[in-house]
């Protein structure tokens, strides 16, 4: 399905769609593993099972802005053009 046809259904239409992902697929398991109520679980091992995927699979909850995202790979790329240059001077050195 395009990401525009997407965009355009309508809750109903989402729902019956998120619904019918069968238990076979991965997505079904992240999904289930953010929305399952792990304090319902009796089961001491399955409730852990769950409580991990639940942080595995978790939204992350902190921002980052392409921006600062930018800045990091920048700063990145010449932390390492720095290292290459040194690098290759000390085998010339040598």
């Amino acid at each position: 399905m395009p990401f525009e046809e997407f965009l355009k259904l309508g809750i109903t239409d989402f729902m019956r769609k998120f619904q019918s992902i069968p238990e076979s697929e991965p997505l079904y398991t992240i999904l289930k593993s953010r929305t399952i109520d792990t304090n319902k679980i009796k089961d001491k091992e399955e409730r852990k099972y769950w409580n991990r995927l639940k942080r595995l699979n978790a939204i992350p909850s902190e921002y980052i802005s392409t921006r600062e995202i930018m800045l990091d790979l920048t700063k990145m790329s010449k932390e390492y053009k720095l290292w290459k240059m040194n690098y290759y001077k000390t085998l010339w050195i040598n």
